[in-house]
């Protein structure tokens, strides 16, 4: 017998071809061009679209470790993900206005937290909360500039568990995004 083949004429049918079942067959495959291919889209991606106004901090490495500790944690990794996509890329991240709780901390710096109003006030001995798109976790920018160098780690590191896990959940998120700019246009 013949296998019949599909051709495929129209752009936009080329997202049916692969089903979520064939995509992570092939993610979870030991392809290492294929994770390196995500890997540099990734990269690109990241860096297409760093168009931040955060100040340049020194390098924090408890914060870092403390990042890294949570995305290892199989308990943590979900929160860490949600972080992840909700954060970056940096144009996504917004100074907050206005707090409705009090005393808000940054879950990895433990540092207080504080809007931008709060400063007129004289919240001077606070660091400025960051928000992300779809999400009630409030970071300061030491914590966002910690978690984004550890990305960049994690995208450079592709072969890793965590690697692959981060490069995954950053894909889809790139994905989506240049869907959405392509329906846009």
């Amino acid at each position: 017998m013949k296998k019949e083949t599909k051709t495929i004429n129209d752009l936009s049918k080329l997202s049916s071809v692969l089903s979520k079942e064939e995509y992570q067959k092939l993610w979870t495959e030991k392809r290492t061009n294929w994770r390196e291919q995500v890997a540099r889209k990734n990269k690109r991606w990241l860096k297409d679209n760093e168009k931040s106004e955060l100040k340049q901090y020194l390098p924090q490495p408890k914060v870092y470790e403390k990042i890294k500790s949570y995305v290892m944690d199989d308990k943590k990794r979900g929160y860490m993900i949600h972080i992840i996509t909700n954060f970056l890329p940096l144009n996504n991240t917004k100074q907050v206005i206005l707090f409705r709780e009090e005393n808000p901390t940054c879950p990895f710096t433990n540092y207080l937290l504080t809007d931008t109003s709060g400063l007129m006030i004289g919240n001077r001995d606070r660091h400025i909360a960051f928000s992300g798109i779809n999400t009630n976790v409030f970071l300061s920018g030491l914590a966002i500039q910690e978690l984004y160098r550890f990305v960049k780690d994690c995208i450079n590191d592709f072969n890793s568990k965590e690697g692959q896990i981060i490069n995954f959940a950053l894909d889809e998120l790139r994905i989506k995004s240049e869907n959405n700019n392509e329906e846009k246009q």
